[in-house]
């Protein structure tokens, strides 16, 4: 059975999630939806290199700007 972490190393964890949260909660909304765009086009390109072949509602869309 693996041992359990020390509790320093549990901290210096959460206070990394801690930090990478609040520097998400700040960006701004424009930001946040081009990440999830780029995600997304990121997810539809696994999903072809896989050979699926992915519903209408699962192809990435480029906004109106």
């Amino acid at each position: 059975m693996p041992a359990r972490p020390t509790e320093e190393l549990l901290e210096s964890i959460y206070a990394s999630k801690r930090a990478l949260h609040a520097a998400h909660r700040a960006l701004s909304l424009p930001e946040k939806v081009r990440q999830v765009m780029e995600l997304q086009r990121i997810d539809y390109a696994m999903r072809l290199q896989r050979g699926e072949t992915p519903e209408w509602w699962q192809h990435p869309w480029e906004p109106d700007e």
